[in-house]
């Protein structure tokens, strides 16, 4: 994603419109992959809102599946429409695709050191308790979930960086889309901050899921006093992703701020008891939250939480020099021109 904005492309290059279909075809299958997952989804809603009874074993309720569900269908929805951007060789389509797939690789490695380090305990736990089963199940059953999760979440990622990062595939895509679109009136590494800023905004609305439960300076809110700050926060990173994309500087400053208030919020309420009260009120597994407290999940959560961090506020430093009036000049100079 490492690239200073727009380009005029020149005239030798390796035309890459068939690797192009191929990785736009790709991602219509990832798209239809995840389209077939709701189904399972609503199932297993209409079986629990049946019986009650298996709801309870499972400790799950359609309020917990429903952010699946959605989650699911946006993937749906955005790996079918980059797909066919990325057939039709559209310059958005290899820009987006490029700016998620940094940001799904960087979630994905972490979520994959945390997965395995410590969420691999606790599924090896519950295995483990089942009677019946052979021996080394159990172990099988990790192993299949990690390479999973370093498929899904590692090499798909990082094979799309490898590609749509290319510079013949970007000069193939101004070559065959001569049009400028929106996504070439500001910087990539710019419009992935805005789509971080912008992904955070759209989620948290979620938790009125559990009840607002919402960590605030190490307290945690719920109900209306969690509502009316996690909306805050909501509608404040939206219009943050907004103006960053406008290059507006005061937006740079403000994320900053944002990132800097909301670790400092997250660790002072993560790093004491407020975290297990925390987690009381979103976990409806009370055999699950035990076995959190005899890992170290809290301790692990605070290392997530001061990679995000450091990464996020490294990320917004590393992306000012966009914001300089040289730079700005420039890139009207380049927009004019095609």
């Amino acid at each position: 994603m490492n690239e200073p904005g727009v380009g005029v492309y020149e005239v030798d290059f390796k035309d890459r419109k068939g690797w192009l279909l191929f990785f736009g075809i790709c991602q219509c299958i990832l798209g239809i992959l995840s389209a077939l997952a709701i189904p399972a989804m609503l199932m297993g809603i209409v079986l629990s809102a049946i019986n009650p009874e298996v709801a309870a074993q499972t400790n799950t309720s359609v309020m917990q599946v429903i952010p699946a569900v959605l989650v699911y269908a946006l993937a749906a929805g955005w790996f079918v429409t980059m797909g066919i951007g990325s057939v039709r060789c559209r310059r958005w389509a290899r820009a987006l695709t490029l700016v998620a797939s940094w940001f799904w690789l960087f979630s994905g490695v972490c979520g994959f050191v945390l997965v395995i380090s410590f969420m691999g305990k606790i599924f090896f736990t519950n295995l483990s308790d089942v009677k019946d089963l052979p021996p080394g199940f159990a172990v099988i059953m990790i192993a299949i979930m990690a390479v999973f999760m370093l498929v899904l979440y590692v090499l798909v990622p990082l094979t799309l960086v490898l590609f749509y990062g290319g510079k013949n595939v970007k000069a193939t895509c101004e070559h065959w889309d001569e049009k400028v679109r929106w996504t070439d009136k500001c910087p990539l590494p710019v419009i992935g901050m805005g789509l971080v800023f912008f992904l955070w905004g759209a989620c948290l609305p979620f938790m009125a899921i559990n009840n607002w439960v919402f960590p605030f300076f190490g307290t945690v809110m719920d109900s209306y006093a969690g509502a009316g700050a996690g909306l805050c926060l909501s509608s404040l990173c939206i219009l943050l992703a907004w103006r960053l994309y406008k290059l507006d500087i005061r937006a740079l400053w403000g994320g900053v701020a944002v990132v800097c208030l909301w670790f400092t919020s997250m660790i002072m309420t993560f790093a004491g008891d407020s975290f297990w009260v925390y987690n009381e009120k979103i976990t409806k597994n009370p055999e699950q939250l035990e076995l959190m407290k005899d890992s170290n999940f809290q301790s692990m959560m605070i290392i997530m939480l001061g990679i995000w961090a450091v990464g996020l506020l490294g990320y917004l430093i590393l992306i000012k020099r966009y914001f300089k009036k040289d730079s700005l000049q420039d890139r009207g100079l380049i927009l004019e021109k095609l």
